[in-house]
């Protein structure tokens, strides 16, 4: 649809055309994009995930040497059929119609233009499923660092299903390294150490600990040793069995009374 409303309008505003349009460049993302046409007029640059080389062609044929002309007309009595997208003659300027806010009262007024700039993509941005939900999970996730002359300590905690917290913990100083895994929700207070060449695992407030070395596995009670594994051997101070316990090719079996005998070796039956 053309509208020409000529000098019904209370204020107009306008700037020279642009050039006409020559080139279109459209980015696929922040390094990729294609061209079409030539540097001997204006450039036009869009964003779309789509495009191909085909699309952007296309996309030049259909505005080659369009001139984008701005102005901006404030009350301007026009055509309430008249829509964004259509073509404009007001007060001597021929555009189209970027940009209306329309007055419904005793006469249909609207303020129309052309406007000068305007990034749509800031309005309307495209963002991929994964963009998103990175978004999304660093809305979620908080971080903290901490250097002292003795240790340095990184934070980073990830808030799930409202109030639960799950956070871990790295401490560093010059003969230890920790790692802490907190959720008080699942029960889970854990760490992992490595101190004076030792792998020590265990729970915050816990009574048991495993201790790994060069030279053994250690299993901990209350800071006490109670098992151990080193040269081929598991050696434990204390031991119940309540059934059974087989030792090479004999087997102790206490299921009713106490029995001793032989059920073989293991090699012997391969």
């Amino acid at each position: 649809m053309s509208t020409d409303i000529g000098y019904s309008v209370m204020n107009l505003e306008h700037s020279e055309a642009y050039e006409e349009i020559t080139k279109v460049i459209v980015y696929l993302d922040d390094t990729n994009y294609v061209v079409a046409g030539d540097d001997t007029g204006a450039t036009l640059e869009c964003f779309s995930p789509f495009a191909t080389q085909e699309i952007a062609g296309e996309l030049l044929n259909r505005i080659a040497y369009f001139r984008y002309q701005p102005f901006k007309a404030s009350t301007a009595f026009i055509d309430p059929a008249a829509e964004v997208g259509d073509d404009i003659e007001v007060g001597g300027v021929t555009s189209a119609i970027f940009s209306a806010d329309n007055t419904f009262g005793a006469l249909f007024i609207s303020d129309i233009e052309a406007p000068t700039t305007r990034e749509i993509e800031h309005e309307y941005p495209f963002k991929t499923k994964e963009d998103r939900q990175f978004q999304r999970t660093m809305r979620e996730v908080g971080s903290r660092i901490t250097q002292t002359a003795s240790m340095i300590e990184s934070e980073v905690a990830q808030r799930e299903n409202g109030d639960n917290v799950l956070s871990t913990l790295i401490q560093q100083t010059t003969d230890r390294i920790e790692f802490k895994f907190d959720n008080e929700f699942e029960d889970l207070h854990a760490y992992i150490r490595f101190e004076n060449g030792n792998l020590i695992l265990g729970k915050e407030n816990g009574s048991f600990q495993t201790v790994l070395s060069d030279t053994k596995l250690s299993f901990l009670e209350n800071e006490n040793e109670v098992a151990y594994a080193a040269n081929n051997q598991f050696l434990m101070p204390h031991g119940v069995v309540k059934e059974t316990l087989d030792l090479g090719g004999y087997r102790l079996d206490a299921t009713d009374g106490i029995a001793f005998k032989w059920i073989g070796r293991e090699e012997e039956s391969e």
